[in-house]
């Protein structure tokens, strides 16, 4: 793999950047979607998803009207026509889906997130220096974010549920989609800091960023996040020239950040839920950031030029100490745990460590092995088109061995298998490959400062692309966004682009699949909202409005069964129960393999017939769909009535 060397200007051979007050409207909208995205994302909430979606494509329809269209290449064009074929395949799983309302999810998710690459794309074709310039509104982001998710641990009004969880998880709301976007974050800093021609200030900011990540990272307790740091700072390295410098730069900003970390993680105050010492060593963490991020910035600015001869035996030193380094942790975690063979039965061990110290010593896959076996035999029945996109959850629990309900099996290629077949998992294989061509041609037609922003922006993708095999970050768009974004900009960077879109027909095609797009993505959160709506109207007393809101709910959304349940029991209260068991039945009828459906039918019939023995098979049939649903005991109460006579 050729790596990249910095020079003195870029060579690209773009235009400048148009002059109309559209291209900083467009970089601006594109700013406030990042922003929203990373700092306002709020975990997997399906709605936050949606009106980042929607607000992305809008931008899109708007900026493809006025300004210059993308060139993206053939791979490119292979990449997003890809990207719309699995998400046209995840539609078209909605036909056998076993829940067919998180299969639309699925392809609304699919479609928020080819507006983002679109929009990447654009922005590329609007400025010459689109790659430096999203790699620094990354990096300043991505900044952002790590500062806040230390303000809430250092002091803990900031914090986030801190009284249940330890681990520093805001403002993602989830601790190991926070590590991805600090291991994603790594690369950036070393393209800040680590070229030549960069300023002191520069160098120092770089390397006080690097402390504040490497501290974060570190009290994520996510040892996937740890891991797949590692690769984005091997990936930069592979790709890049100044190798040494980002040597020098990641040990003058990673010891600082290393041992603050370390002090906090034997803080119990820290690392345990529900400490009332938080506040005292919240502040003293406070402090040692401070102090951490002071030191990496003095000691970066102060970084010697290094060349010659020294410059090859520096870099023999410091490749020595990193590989000493891993071995090192390797061996010690293989001590720690009893050996090798309790190395490989602890992964498979399903146990979690609540505190954050303990937990990053521990080797366990934390119940991923069991979800990924489970994906495996859900995909050997049904091998060819799956259970349908986003239904791992509910395909699951007839056979599942706890309580516990993930909604993903913890790995992409093993989650399109199970949810769309094999189909599902070339279409995915094909969108990396045509991807990766992407970031290659980018590589080999981009200079200077755009290329190294465009490793910076890759390696970032690659981390993302490593964390996909051991969790679940497809489902955040706070870090599924950035990589969608850099990819767009990497598509289109360095090509000359089109004239906008001009003729009638074109303009109409762009207006109607806009309004489309938004309506399928709006469309469901409404009609969830209805469903809310709904409930609060059975809570107080008020069926006739309950009934109205779930007949709105069901008209938006007519995949999914709680509209129908929530007016089954409107119905109910008006004592109209013909037309409730009715609609329990059509609950039933839309989601078969749906335990809640069969329990909502069963327990209507026994509590409004007095049938106990009538209302058996459908307790029996949803306790078969989820043994450890509310049917478990509800079904034993029947079976006794039913012996009893009643």
């Amino acid at each position: 793999m050729p790596a990249i060397v910095e020079g003195r200007a870029s060579d690209l051979s773009i235009p400048a950047a148009r002059r109309s007050p559209a291209v900083p409207a467009l970089l601006g909208g594109s700013g406030v979607l990042l922003v929203a995205a990373v700092l306002l994302g709020d975990a997997t909430d399906e709605a936050r998803l949606a009106w980042i979606g929607a607000g992305a494509v809008v931008v899109v329809a708007l900026a493809a009207l006025v300004l210059p269209r993308p060139r993206v290449g053939r791979a490119g064009v292979a990449l997003f026509a890809l990207v719309a074929a699995a998400t046209a395949w995840a539609a078209i799983s909605v036909l056998w889906s076993i829940q067919p309302d998180r299969s639309w999810d699925v392809v609304n998710r699919g479609l928020a997130y080819m507006a983002l690459l679109g929009l990447g794309a654009l922005v590329a074709s609007a400025t010459p220096r689109a790659a430096r310039l999203t790699a620094g509104a990354f990096a300043v982001v991505f900044g952002a974010a790590i500062v806040w998710a230390l303000a809430g641990k250092a002091v803990p009004a900031l914090g986030s549920d801190l009284e249940r969880v330890a681990r520093l998880q805001s403002p993602l709301g989830y601790w190991n989609a926070l590590a991805l976007l600090i291991a994603m974050s790594l690369p950036l800093w070393l393209w800040v800091a680590a070229p030549p021609s960069r300023s002191r200030v520069l160098r120092a900011a770089g390397c006080a960023a690097i402390a504040l990540a490497v501290a974060a990272l570190a009290l994520t307790a996510s040892r996937g996040g740890i891991l797949v740091a590692v690769v984005a700072v091997g990936a930069w390295l592979a790709l890049v020239g100044p190798r040494v410098e980002s040597g020098l730069v990641l040990v003058a900003g990673g010891v600082p950040g290393a041992a603050a970390a370390g002090w906090a993680l034997t803080r119990p105050a820290l690392t345990e839920a529900g400490s009332l010492a938080r506040g005292r060593d919240g502040a003293l963490l406070g402090v040692a950031l401070v102090v951490a991020a002071g030191v990496a910035a003095v000691v970066g600015a102060r970084l010697p030029a290094v060349s010659g001869p020294g410059r090859r035996k520096l870099g023999v030193v410091l490749a020595l100490v990193a590989l000493a380094v891993a071995v090192a942790a390797v061996a010690a975690v293989t001590v720690h745990v009893g050996g090798p063979r309790e190395f490989v039965q602890q992964f498979r061990d399903p146990g979690e460590q609540a505190d954050a110290s303990r937990r990053i010593l521990s080797v366990s896959a934390s119940s991923r092995w069991t979800w990924w076996e489970e994906a495996a035999r859900i995909w050997r029945d049904h091998p060819v088109r799956g259970t349908g996109a986003g239904t791992f959850e509910l395909a699951r629990k007839p056979f599942r061995p706890g309580t516990a309900s993930p909604t993903e099996p913890h790995d992409l290629p093993l989650q399109a298998l199970s949810e769309t077949g094999v189909i599902g998992l070339v279409l995915l294989l094909a969108v990396v490959a045509a991807a990766a061509r992407v970031v290659r041609d980018a590589r080999r037609r981009l200079r200077s400062e755009d290329a190294l922003a465009a490793a910076a922006l890759t390696a970032g993708a690659v981390a993302y692309l490593a964390h996909s095999l051991i969790d679940t970050g497809v489902d955040f768009v706070a870090v599924t966004a950035p990589v969608l974004l850099g990819v767009g900009v990497l598509a289109a960077a360095g090509r000359p682009a089109g004239p906008p879109v001009r003729s009638p027909l074109g303009v109409l095609a762009v207006a109607a699949v806009g309004v489309a797009v938004v309506a399928s993505l709006a469309a469901p959160r409404i009609a969830e909202r209805r469903t809310d709506q709904a409930l609060d109207a059975l809570l107080a007393g008020d069926p006739a409005r309950a009934r109205s809101l779930a007949r709105d709910a069901h008209a938006l959304n007519p995949l999914s069964v709680e509209p129908l349940l929530r007016e089954a029991a409107a119905e109910r209260q008006l004592g109209r129960y013909r037309e409730a068991r009715r609609l329990y039945e059509r609950a039933v009828n839309l989601q078969p393999e749906n335990a809640e459906t069969w329990y909502a039918l069963g327990t209507y019939v026994w509590d409004v017939g007095g049938d106990a023995k009538a209302a058996l098979p459908y307790l029996e049939r949803s306790w078969v769909l989820d043994k450890y649903g509310p049917a478990q005991h509800r079904l034993e109460q029947a079976k006794a009535a039913a012996r009893a006579g009643g």
